[in-house]
């Protein structure tokens, strides 16, 4: 009889988890790698490609986060700076958001059309072994 446990399916990202925890130590040098993976009934081959793999998603996540940043440095911050300037200006001299609501919708317009043309909306297919996921 098979017990819940047994049940149970998880992802790969989950059982990287549970493994990583179970192992209780951090691999510190590919010599150390290597022999793991060969207690796992790793080839080197396959190794390899792991961390091949591993080291270009790891560039390409680091890529991604100095994006994000340079889109809120230089593209988000003087937008929210300047249209608050704009709108209290407005405000002072008119007594109401009249033309400020102009500039605020057009350039936030720009902002969300270039963030979409600059990879907010790419996907990306990964390909294991030949076969596309």
């Amino acid at each position: 009889m098979s017990t819940k446990n047994e049940l149970k399916t998880f992802s790969s990202e989950d059982v990287q988890q549970i493994l990583t925890i179970a192992m209780g130590q951090e691999v510190s040098s590919h010599a150390r790698l290597r022999e793991m993976a060969q207690e796992l009934s790793i080839d080197g081959e396959t190794l390899d490609y792991a961390v091949e793999s591993w080291a270009t998603q790891k560039a390409r996540q680091q890529k991604k986060h100095q994006r994000r940043q340079q889109f809120y440095r230089f593209e988000l911050l003087p937008y929210l700076l300047v249209n608050a300037f704009l709108i209290i200006l407005n405000i002072w001299i008119a007594g109401a958001v009249t033309w400020s609501i102009y500039p605020l919708l057009g350039w936030g317009l720009a902002i969300a059309l270039g963030a979409v043309a600059w990879g907010g909306c790419r996907t990306r297919h990964v390909r294991v072994n030949g076969h596309g996921l």
